[in-house]
């Protein structure tokens, strides 16, 4: 981006450059291009998002974009880091509690073939 805007500010053509000069500096012209390219795109993408995701500036607007955040960007938020932590430990203890129940389930049929078992 910097040679582009030099040959500008001075006025010489990149046209006019030495075959020596062109070699080294065109691959540059063409990727400043592209990441001028990605970066305009990128603007773009996080103006459009951001226009999407407002909600305004009411009480149920602030709610509305509290909750978007929470559940869209649980990285970016202590409270859904939390719950999520909270919610992956429920969900690891109820499996535990219905494999120890289907464990124990078949045991029930066999209380009076072995009169000595004695179920907690």
């Amino acid at each position: 981006m910097h040679i582009n805007e030099d040959l500008e500010f001075w006025g010489i053509d990149k046209n006019l450059m030495d075959a020596c000069c062109a070699l080294t500096h065109y691959p540059e012209f063409e990727l400043s291009q592209k990441e001028s390219n990605r970066d305009k795109m990128s603007r773009m993408s996080e103006a459009k998002q951001a226009k999407e995701e407002y909600f305004g500036e009411t009480w149920m607007g602030k709610t509305r974009s509290f909750l978007w955040n929470l559940t869209e960007y649980p990285e970016k938020n202590l409270f859904a880091r939390v719950t999520i932590n909270i919610d992956f430990a429920l969900s690891c203890a109820t499996k535990f509690i219905n494999v120890m129940f289907l464990c124990t389930n078949p045991l029930s049929k066999y209380t009076g073939v072995f009169p000595n078992m004695k179920l907690a």
